[in-house]
């Protein structure tokens, strides 16, 4: 079974990412996004998802609300949602399997 909250956080400790709808909506408007993770409740589900399906992104729905992503990351407040810039491909690939 794939832990996704570790591998979530490896994203934002590890790796290079751009917190909130605003940039993600940037990250993948120019192609630099590799995933994007979105909480559950964030206001913009549907249209994050289908502008990161048109440049072919995968999306992770993460099954908590957007407090809970914060926590998750380690970070005081709540994401909504964010894009994984850079990251290790593999566990990319782990957390896309798990779901």
């Amino acid at each position: 079974m794939v832990d996704e909250r570790k591998i979530i956080k490896s994203f934002v400790t590890k790796g290079k990412v751009k917190i909130g709808l605003k940039e993600t909506k940037k990250a993948i408007s120019n192609g630099s996004a590799k995933i994007v993770i979105i909480a559950n409740n964030c206001l913009e589900y549907e249209n994050v998802k289908k502008l990161a399906s048109r440049k072919k992104i995968p999306v992770y729905a993460y099954n908590g609300t957007g407090l809970d992503l914060g926590y998750v990351c380690g970070k005081p407040f709540n994401i909504s949602t964010f894009a994984v810039i850079e990251a290790n491909a593999s566990d990319i690939t782990n957390l896309l399997k798990g779901k």
